[in-house]
């Protein structure tokens, strides 16, 4: 069973507060939404992150994708803030960011 986060569960209202302070703080590297797009163009995801601030079909990226991209520090730090574990929180922000 994965830990609880102290103020409860994860849920969608949690896990969007989560991905939004993501957005704003852009991770340690800073930069916002800014920074998070270059963090996933370093990490091989530009062109699925690309599609997703152009017109078109947003591009779908996996858990595991983002993972990689991010680093397992940084999705560690999002599960502790979610109560999820890290593959959990990995692919439900994965699937909340296009």
């Amino acid at each position: 069973m994965g830990a609880a986060h102290p103020a409860g569960p994860a849920g969608p209202d949690r896990l969007l507060r989560v991905v939004l302070g993501m957005l704003r703080s852009g991770g340690d590297a800073g930069g916002g939404l800014a920074g998070l797009l270059h963090r996933l163009d370093a990490g091989g995801l530009g062109e699925q992150a690309g599609s997703w601030v152009a017109h078109g079909r947003n591009q779908p990226i996996s858990g595991r994708e983002l993972t990689d991209a991010l680093g397992t520090d940084e999705l560690d730090r999002l599960a502790a803030r979610t109560g999820l574990p890290r593959e959990e929180t990995a692919a439900a922000v994965a699937a909340a960011l296009p």
